[in-house]
């Protein structure tokens, strides 16, 4: 039939639902574009059978029209009008898509205006999934890192490698360097370390000899160059990978002849020794 204006499914209040195919059964579900569709009431629908509009002979019940008698496959159903824009229904688990929700669902309305905590979490996709982190496991960080020094001189024996006794801490990150019994960082988490230190001799004959090493897990991993040198300061620094439970220590090593004493103390007022390591990122 013919008529001038705006089609019915144009008009705001009036939703057209899905049809029907009737298969000989009295209660059919209602949908709207195959989704699932709860009437006002039986009074809000409009329904063509055969050609025939109904109006006011059925029941509805949630998302359900009862006919009140079997509805044989031969009969067609034309179209089914709803006057009203329905009930809100509550979606079923995994139904609404990505192009359902407005882009700005997450409207970033409110500033962090300072770096987030580690606790604080982000969403990421992994693979297509997404899944929420903590900012501790994407940020950029040095740590665990440490450093230290001696706080008092210590004596070093000719021709003894001696563990130094860097015993006072100036920071400690994560709590991984053991300044109070056996003075070595353990850093916990695996990865990639600068590790150095430096110490200074009290006094040396002309043409001292001394090296520094750095130990790990008990054994020597990388010294200085063995040699005289003009200074009394011997300095190391290098990279070393370890895994959480490795761990570092700083020795000492000088023949004079004799026992020679290593400088402790203040660092601010003396060169005292001193041990540091940090994680390099990215690595």
């Amino acid at each position: 039939m013919s008529y001038i204006g705006r089609g019915l499914d144009k008009i705001s209040n009036i939703e057209k639902l899905d049809a029907i195919t009737f298969d000989g059964s009295q209660s059919y579900s209602l949908t709207k574009s195959s989704v699932a569709f709860t009437p006002n009431s039986a009074n809000s629908l409009i329904i063509s059978i055969n050609g025939v509009c109904q109006f006011g002979n059925v029941t509805v019940s949630g998302t359900s029209v009862d006919f009140g008698v079997a509805m044989p496959s031969t009969d067609t159903n034309d179209f089914i009008l709803h006057l009203g824009v329905g009930v809100v229904n509550t979606p079923a688990d995994a139904t609404v898509t990505n192009a359902k929700l407005a882009q700005d669902i997450i409207s970033g309305e409110t500033e962090l205006a300072s770096e987030p905590a580690d606790t604080d979490e982000f969403l990421v996709s992994d693979a297509g999934t997404l899944k929420r982190i903590d900012y501790s496991l994407i940020k950029a960080s040095n740590t665990p890192a440490f450093f230290a020094h001696m706080g008092a001189n210590q004596t070093v024996s000719n021709q003894t490698q001696t563990k130094l006794t860097i015993d006072t801490e100036i920071f400690d990150s994560d709590g991984t360097y053991d300044h109070s019994t056996n003075y070595r960082f353990t850093p916990g988490v695996a990865g990639y370390y600068i590790i150095g230190g430096y110490f200074r001799l009290d006094s040396a004959t002309d043409d001292p000899y001394a090296t520094i090493t750095i130990y790990k897990n008990g054994s020597a991993y990388y010294k200085d160059v063995e040699g005289k040198f003009e200074v009394l300061t011997k300095h190391i620094n290098q990279v070393v990978y370890l895994d959480a439970d490795d761990y570092v220590e700083l020795y000492a090593y000088q023949y004079q002849g004799s026992s020679i004493t290593v400088n402790g103390g203040d660092p601010l007022d003396t060169v005292a020794g001193t041990f540091y390591g940090y994680k390099l990122i990215g690595i």
